[in-house]
């Protein structure tokens, strides 16, 4: 069972590195398409662009999520014991 304080920490950490993971996707989407990843912007990308934008980062970002919280739990499952 976690506690309330890995919960919290958990949750912050994850919008942590959420945030940097995006950026780097970003930065990865620009570097090899040499456009901006597609978003709410005015120009229309493909629906291929859109859709391998929106796998990668779902993906991504679940992945990002649950490492971290996983390590976070386990971390102080181990140290409780």
């Amino acid at each position: 069972m976690t506690s309330t304080f890995v919960r919290v920490a958990g949750g912050l950490l994850a919008i942590g590195a959420t945030i940097a993971v995006n950026r780097a996707l970003r930065a990865a989407w620009r570097t090899t398409t040499k456009q901006d990843p597609p978003g709410d912007t005015s120009r229309h990308p493909s629906f291929g662009q859109a859709i391998a934008w929106t796998m990668m980062s779902a993906a991504a970002m679940a992945a990002t999520q649950m490492v971290v919280r996983r390590g976070l739990t386990n971390t102080f499952e181990r140290d409780a014991a």
